[in-house]
């Protein structure tokens, strides 16, 4: 069925719900580190995408405990714990790479009570990933 969608509104409200799910993240890691007896490590936190934009494999790298980094990549929506999100070729491979220093953080139910899961390590055995889009070159040069 056709349908009229607004798609610079929906990015928008998209980037807004990306970029509030990762300030409930930065909230949750200080009461994580806090509560695993290493309060002096959200100091060194880093809001990566927010310094430098998105397309490092991660959104926010934090810490497991001094010297071993924990790099999270942050999921959000206002709906169930089941619902679908979006991931990456870069932030797969990025899971892959960095193996149990990757977690995803899934922040469901966010304009209710928001809500955490987390993912660690390798993201291939874990989710069902479907393609959904292509990237498309031209075989030949057409002249």
């Amino acid at each position: 069925m056709p349908r009229q969608t607004n798609w610079a509104q929906r990015d928008e409200a998209n980037r807004n719900l990306g970029r509030a799910g990762e300030q409930w993240v930065i909230g949750f890691e200080q009461w994580r580190l806090a509560d695993a007896g290493h309060p002096e490590l959200f100091q060194q936190l880093d809001w990566v995408s927010d310094r430098l934009g998105d397309g490092i494999g991660y959104d926010i790298l934090s810490h497991e405990r001094p010297g071993e980094h924990r790099f999270i990549e942050v999921k959000t929506t206002n709906g169930g714990h089941a619902s679908s999100f979006i991931i990456s070729r870069n932030e797969l491979d990025f899971a892959a790479e960095a193996e149990e220093a990757f977690h995803l953080y899934r922040v469901f139910q966010f304009r209710e009570q928001p809500k955490l899961y987390i993912l660690k390590g390798s993201l291939e055995d874990q989710v069902h990933l479907e393609p959904i889009d292509y990237r498309a070159s031209f075989r030949r040069v057409v002249g």
